[in-house]
């Protein structure tokens, strides 16, 4: 039988938030935390995402987003889960368009970015055009948009879909300053925690650190 996450595990480091009870308060600890390890970063960029489905990982995202807002910086939130947005559904917007729509101009001059109910919060949803995330000219676009936005927003956060399902996250972190990862109590294997936090050491990437979901 696999092992679930322990609470214990001496190999990741935690922030814990109850799944019952995603507090606003909660929410700012975990923020809190996030800035004391990017206090050498301007303008950072950060990436949300989870060894595999069983969290709430989007809802997370967006309420870091909102949290880190809620300071007066100016925030882009970008939903990267191409496989199955749901960000534009927490925020009550259309996805009829969106990062996809962006990354399949030939000219990279429009922006999909909406205004959320939020001060200062923005989010690009993900889009309802198929494209092809690892191809280099999609790539090479978004590393273009990349370097907009860090002129534009004080903070970005990339949500992304389960970490060892899908190659876009381990893409995505290439153009991220660190990491959070969610995991989940009694859902998230062990040996998928530890496997996730190897492939972001092996590219060198911070992990911010955990959330780790109690029942």
């Amino acid at each position: 039988m696999s092992r679930t996450l322990n609470i214990k595990n001496k190999y990741l480091k935690k922030l814990f938030l109850k799944e019952s009870l995603i507090s606003s308060e909660q929410i700012r600890i975990i923020r809190s935390n996030i800035e004391r390890e990017m206090t050498d970063i301007a303008r950072p960029c950060f990436m949300v995402t989870s060894p595999n489905a069983d969290d709430q990982r989007s809802l997370i995202a967006g309420k870091l987003a909102a949290s880190f807002a809620e300071k007066g910086r100016r925030v882009l939130i970008v939903d990267a889960n191409l496989r199955k947005p749901v960000l534009h559904q927490w925020f009550n917007l259309s996805n009829d368009y969106g990062l996809t729509t962006m990354l399949q101009q030939s000219v990279k001059e429009v922006s999909f970015v909406k205004r959320t109910v939020f001060p200062d919060l923005f989010l690009l949803t993900a889009g309802c055009e198929r494209i092809n995330l690892f191809h280099q000219e999609v790539m090479k676009g978004f590393e273009l948009w990349m370097k907009q936005w860090k002129r534009e927003y004080d903070a970005i956060i990339l949500e992304t879909p389960p970490f060892l399902k899908y190659y876009d996250g381990q893409m995505l972190a290439n153009q991220a300053d660190g990491v959070i990862v969610v995991v989940k109590e009694h859902k998230t294997k062990i040996e998928d925690a530890v496997q996730t936090r190897n492939s972001l050491e092996r590219a060198n990437k911070k992990i911010l650190g955990v959330i780790y979901q109690t029942v």
